[in-house]
């Protein structure tokens, strides 16, 4: 198997795949270096902290070093990610754990090939350079990463390819899984006066006027508070969920975002057979069914996740983290 490169090196300068885990049987002791344990291997600070510099750097290149004290749904970015880079270790230790039941084997040579183009891509850039070093994201933390991250490709390979190996099912998903959604939505700063109107909402009374009326999102409030059409990826997660979740005609509960409150209604659902229906070439349909296979390999990927959590014992630090 070769190794993607570009994606390696990509990962691992953006941080969000930069999990380095040590263990080995420690029974019931938890060491005092421990952010987190997953039965019995520990994640420890060392490897926490140089995971996390790896996003610090990125996020002041792309963001600013302001970016880490502002707020979001009333916690820090910094706090937020922090929080988020532990779970996600934790997570990769489990898929790790999990691969290792299979026939995947993983060779030093394709690790040792991996790391010769990654640092190759480093040592043009001094000052990345010059970071690694001052990190201590030396050789084998670095190969730590590449590990795990061709542990988390070979996950995401056998997940999908379960889900290919059922046509019947994916044929039957093909014309009911929605690819895009119409939707209007209702946003308000305060949650008492969401919770207010959609009582109005489930009162009956029209919701186009509600949200001209009361939304603070002016551009939709409008037109009644319509969103049009949108696919995955667009809105900011909490809003994707709920509106992806309902049915034509059918209005949410209040949905907070770092926006504010939403009411949401969604007003049309476009699957690939409506999509067919309206002339989509075959072209767009191989694009948009490709488009599906990968959000469905993606949900498996997190119940999978969910189901190994609840059959290991994982155990978290947070508070040794500074």
């Amino acid at each position: 198997m070769k190794a993607n490169f570009k994606k390696i090196i990509g990962t691992a300068l953006i941080g969000i795949l930069a999990f380095s885990v040590t263990g080995c049987g420690l029974g019931n002791k938890v060491p005092e270096n421990a952010v987190a344990m997953v039965d019995d291997k520990v994640i420890t600070i060392e490897d926490y902290n140089r995971s996390f510099a790896m996003i610090e750097k990125s996020y002041n290149e792309i963001y600013g070093d302001t970016i880490w004290t502002q707020e979001v749904q009333g916690q820090t970015v910094k706090d937020m990610v922090k929080s988020q880079l532990l779970d996600s270790m934790v997570q990769e230790q489990l898929i790790i754990k999990e691969v290792e039941k299979t026939n995947f084997e993983l060779k030093d040579s394709e690790v040792a090939e991996s790391y010769k183009a990654f640092m190759e891509a480093v040592d043009k850039d001094e000052a990345t350079k010059k970071f690694y070093t001052e990190k201590g994201l030396d050789e084998a933390f670095i190969k730590k990463q590449i590990t795990s991250q061709l542990y988390k490709e070979e996950f995401d390979k056998t997940i999908k390819a379960a889900l290919e190996k059922d046509q019947a099912k994916l044929d039957e998903l093909y014309k009911t899984y929605p690819i895009q959604i119409g939707a209007s939505h209702i946003l308000v700063t305060e949650e008492a006066k969401a919770k207010e109107l959609l009582k109005k909402v489930k009162a009956g009374d029209d919701f186009k006027k509600l949200a001209e009326e009361n939304s603070i999102d002016k551009a939709s409030a409008k037109n009644g508070g319509s969103l049009g059409l949108f696919p995955r990826g667009v809105m900011v997660p909490e809003f994707e969920k709920a509106a992806f979740a309902l049915k034509v005609g059918e209005v949410s509960d209040v949905v907070q975002s770092k926006f504010g409150y939403h009411i949401i209604k969604v007003d049309e659902i476009q699957t690939l057979d409506t999509l067919v229906a309206a002339g989509a070439k075959a072209e767009e349909v191989e694009v948009y069914k490709r488009t599906i296979l990968s959000n469905l390999t993606n949900d498996e990927t997190k119940a999978k996740i969910e189901t190994l959590k609840k059959e290991s014992k994982v155990q978290t630090f947070p508070d040794r983290i500074k």
